[in-house]
């Protein structure tokens, strides 16, 4: 199966990219957003929509923010805010760049 762009076909190595680069993506959104869901448990405050809001507006380096962090992270503890600020990080870097800086067969000898 062949997918165009336009009358352009997409060759299939470009595709397997996307789709590579889509599952890290996704599987990084979803282990941040499971370990400060874990961290904000003792929180009533804390939901599921306040955990993936926050998570995915520190990837994406945009807004909103619902609930408790509509406006600020002043009533998240320490743990929870780190796990933001990685996201964050993850989210300005880029997400291959800093898992490549992990594969010691891309490191000079």
């Amino acid at each position: 199966m062949s997918v165009k762009i336009g009358k352009r076909v997409v060759q299939e190595d470009v595709l397997r990219s996307i789709i590579f680069y889509s599952f890290i993506y996704l599987a990084t959104f979803l282990a941040l957003s499971l370990v400060f869901a874990m961290v904000s448990i003792n929180d009533p405050r804390v939901d599921l929509l306040v955990v993936t809001s926050g998570i995915a507006s520190c990837m994406g380096g945009v807004g909103p923010f619902f609930g408790i962090i509509a406006f600020d992270w002043s009533q998240i503890s320490s743990l929870g805010k780190l796990i933001g600020f990685f996201a964050m990080y993850l989210g300005r870097l880029e997400l291959m760049p800093i898992f490549l800086l992990f594969l010691p067969e891309l490191w000079k000898k």
